[in-house]
């Protein structure tokens, strides 16, 4: 899943483990893992968004991990990768799937999330850009587009 690796390469080896709790607290753990020039850096942190609070996020929610009985929800698995995120990152989460059931379960949920709140697509649009820009300097065509467009 690429919210799972997302979440590894940005956060797994960030230490102590612990939530976050402000903007400049989360920008710093991404921070120690984007090594990018400054400029680029800066128009990344610019876009960062500031909302708070910080909850609860599974960072995983696909069908796997959803247990349903008799039409109703009764459990969620796979808390490993749950951390304390901004408000939008179930969101951004949300956004990528990786097979068609995936895609279509992920689309619903996003429409439930955009019901409850403006929506987020520009925290998406941010967080497909670090993951474009992750293999600096060794990257594909659109982590190259990514990084002109930044500088």
């Amino acid at each position: 899943m690429l919210s799972r690796v997302i979440f590894y390469f940005y956060f797994y080896f960030f230490e102590p483990r612990r939530p976050f709790h402000s903007y400049q607290e989360l920008w710093d753990a991404l921070a120690l893992n984007l090594h990018l020039p400054q400029q680029v850096l800066e128009n990344l942190r610019k876009r960062l968004l500031k909302y708070e609070p910080y909850v609860l996020t599974h960072c995983d929610l696909n069908l796997g991990n959803i247990m349903v009985q008799d039409g109703k929800d009764v459990g969620i698995l796979e808390w490993e990768y749950a951390a304390f995120f901004p408000i939008w990152y179930e969101y951004v989460s949300a956004s990528f799937g990786f097979t068609d059931m995936d895609v279509e379960w992920k689309k619903l949920l996003r429409e439930r999330l955009d019901a409850q709140d403006e929506g987020h697509e520009s925290a998406k649009r941010l967080w497909t850009d670090m993951c474009n820009l992750r293999q600096y300097p060794n990257m594909h065509e659109k982590g190259k587009e990514t990084l002109e467009r930044l500088s």
